[in-house]
């Protein structure tokens, strides 16, 4: 009896131990280079250690690159990258002096921020909750003249330009302003803190597939 009480024992001792690799090594861990098998249009992600990665991609129009940390949970992949790139949209306003009337003269200029370059036919949206909405384009040189009625009211200002970072702000127009608004584009430029997410559909040492919605991206590991 006692010799098989021992030999339980045993095999549960054995069972815990052979249990515990299978738990840490078992769990999905990726290191080194994967990327997509394409030549035009494609991207790698990088591993590293202590949960880092990097991520580059590359199209006809240029590429993009970035870093930050990833995180593995629930068979989803979870990249939080980190980036000190200040290139945002902004907006600088002088009021200017007006003749005292009843109407006023809003000057915009639309500019490339990062080129410094004038933006022809940028959308610009002024709207406000006691009128519909206005909408008009940027000249050739980047600028817009719009008169309306003098009004410490609140109106929205949306900017647009294919490419490019929406923006909204707001204005009291009391008075005659110059506006300028840098805008900068949307497809070359991670923000600090995006977040991005994967399902993980398949994983091992050379291959690495990933879905995002609906669509499905395989991914090959990169020889040193």
């Amino acid at each position: 009896m006692a010799i098989q009480t021992l030999s339980v024992i045993m095999k549960k001792a054995l069972t815990y131990l052979f249990l515990i690799p299978l738990t840490t090594f078992g769990q999905m861990k990726f290191d080194g280079t994967f990327c997509s098998k394409t030549d035009f249009v494609g991207f790698c992600l990088t591993f590293k250690n202590d949960s880092l990665f990097d991520y580059s991609s590359w199209t006809c129009l240029g590429g993009i690159k970035g870093n930050g940390i990833y995180k593995i949970k629930k068979k989803t992949l979870t990249f939080r990258f980190v980036s000190d790139d200040t290139l945002k949209n902004t907006v600088a306003i002088d009021k200017t002096n007006c003749n005292n009337n009843d109407s006023i003269t809003l000057h915009f200029s639309i500019i490339d921020k990062k080129f410094n370059e004038p933006m022809q036919a940028a959308s610009i949206n002024l709207k406000s909750s006691s009128v519909d909405s206005l909408w008009f384009s940027s000249d050739q040189n980047g600028n817009a003249n719009l008169k309306i009625r003098r009004t410490d009211k609140e109106y929205w200002v949306s900017t647009s330009y294919i490419g490019y970072k929406g923006y909204s702000f707001k204005i009291n127009p009391d008075n005659c302003m110059d506006i300028k608004i840098f805008l900068v584009q949307s497809w070359g430029i991670i923000e600090n803190g995006e977040i991005w997410k994967f399902k993980i559909k398949k994983h091992n040492s050379k291959r690495l597939i990933l879905q995002d919605n609906e669509y499905k991206t395989s991914l090959y590991k990169k020889k040193k």
